[in-house]
C-alpha cells in the first residue's frame, strides 16, 4: 500500500544518505547535491502530520472503475462544494495501472501509453485550515518508489467555510523544483511541461476523491467497506521499541472500498456494452431479432432436414439503467 511506503519512507532519518538510494532517488539527489534538503524534510514532516489525523480508504480496483464511470459527469458541477469530507484529512488510495485498462474495458476511455510504467496514487486532502482545502497528489513508479509531487492545490473558501472549485491555486514543491533544476540537460521548458502534466493528474485523481464521496454520501448499494491494518502488530512493537513516531502515531487501519454484487453487475453492464459498441464499430453489429419460420434445409449429400420456426438476432438491451446520486444533506457512511 502506497500509504505505509509514504509513512515509511518520510519518517526515515533525511539527515543522511539512505541504505539504498535507488529506494529514496530524490532524497540521494538532494543530500549528494547539497541543495533544498530543509525544504525536503519541512514538506515530508508537513505530509507526516497531516497522515497522523488522516482518514484512510483504498479503492480497490473495481470499485475505482465504477467511480471512474461517472467522473466525467462530475465537470459541469461545484463537485468539491457538493460532497462532504468524512473527515478533515483525508487519503484516498488507487491503482492507477488497474484502473487505466478499466477505464478501456468500460468503454470510459483509452489506456494510457505509459500504463505499465504507473504505481498508485494517494490522494491527500487536508481540510482544517478555515481559509483554504489543500490538495496534493503522491504516487508510486511501476517499481513501487514514490515521487514527492510536483506542486498541490490550494482551494480558498467562501465566508461560511466551503470551498470554491473556481478559486484554485496551484503551489509549487520547492525541493522538486530544485530536484528538476539540478538533473543534467533538463530544460525550463520541461519543467514547465512537467508541472502542467502534474496539475493535469492531479485533477483526474482529485475527482476520483471526490467521486468516492458522492457514493458514501448517497448511500449508494453498489459499495461496502472493510477494514485492514495498516502496519503489523509485529512492526507496531518494533517501532515502539525504537522511538519511531512516524509509525506509532499513524493510523492504525485503513477503509477498503470494493463493490457490491449489485455493484460488480454494474461494472460487468458497462464492460459489456463497451464490448457491443467495439463490435459495431468494427461492422460486426448484431442483427435485429427477427422470427425465421419453419423450413426445410438440403445438404450436398441429399440429406433433407427440417428447422423448425425460432427467434434469430439480438434481443433488445431490457437492462435498466442506474444513476448514483449524491445528497450533501448526508454525512458519509464510514
Amino acid at each position: 500500500m502506497l500509504l505505509k511506503k509514504v509513512i515509511t519512507l518520510y519518517g526515515q532519518d533525511q539527515t543522511k544518505m539512505p541504505n539504498d538510494p535507488g529506494s529514496d532517488m530524490i532524497r540521494a539527489q538532494l543530500i549528494h547535491e547539497n541543495i533544498a534538503v530543509e525544504e525536503m524534510q519541512s514538506y515530508r514532516r508537513g505530509v507526516l502530520e497531516a497522515l497522523s489525523e488522516c482518514r484512510p480508504y483504498y479503492l480497490d480496483h473495481n470499485a475505482a472503475a465504477l467511480v471512474n464511470s461517472f467522473t466525467d459527469d462530475m465537470t459541469d458541477t461545484d463537485y468539491i462544494r457538493d460532497n462532504k469530507l468524512p473527515a478533515d484529512v483525508v487519503w484516498v488510495e488507487y491503482d492507477a495501472v488497474a484502473l487505466s485498462y478499466a477505464r478501456e474495458r468500460t468503454g470510459i476511455g483509452q489506456a494510457d501509453k505509459d500504463a505499465d510504467l504507473m504505481g498508485h496514487r494517494g490522494v491527500l486532502i487536508d481540510n482544517r485550515d478555515r481559509d483554504v482545502m489543500r490538495i496534493q497528489v503522491l504516487r508510486s513508479d511501476s517499481s513501487g518508489k514514490i515521487i514527492d509531487p510536483i506542486a498541490s492545490l490550494a482551494v480558498s473558501k467562501d465566508s461560511k467555510g466551503l470551498p470554491m472549485l473556481d478559486e484554485v491555486k496551484l503551489e509549487l514543491t520547492d525541493h522538486m523544483r530544485e530536484f528538476y533544476a539540478s538533473v543534467p540537460d533538463f530544460s525550463a521548458q520541461q519543467y514547465r511541461e512537467f508541472v502542467i502534466d502534474d496539475r493535469d493528474a492531479m485533477n483526474g485523481s482529485m475527482m476520483m476523491a471526490f467521486g468516492m464521496f458522492a457514493l458514501m454520501n448517497s448511500k449508494s448499494q453498489d459499495i461496502n467497506f472493510g477494514e485492514s491494518e495498516i502496519f503489523s502488530r509485529g512492526e507496531q512493537k518494533t517501532a515502539r521499541k525504537f522511538g519511531k513516531s512516524h509509525i506509532t502515531g499513524a493510523p492504525k487501519s485503513h477503509i477498503t472500498v470494493n463493490l457490491t454484487d449489485m455493484g460488480k453487475s454494474y461494472v460487468a453492464q458497462l464492460e459489456e456494452d463497451a464490448s457491443d459498441r467495439k463490435r459495431v464499430a468494427a461492422g460486426h453489429a448484431p442483427k435485429v431479432r427477427h422470427t425465421v419460420r419453419e423450413h426445410e434445409r438440403r445438404y450436398k449429400s441429399g440429406k433433407v432436414i427440417t428447422v423448425k420456426a425460432h427467434e434469430r438476432g439480438s434481443a433488445p438491451d431490457m437492462r435498466p439503467t442506474r444513476v448514483t446520486a449524491s445528497e450533501p444533506d448526508e454525512s458519509p457512511s464510514p
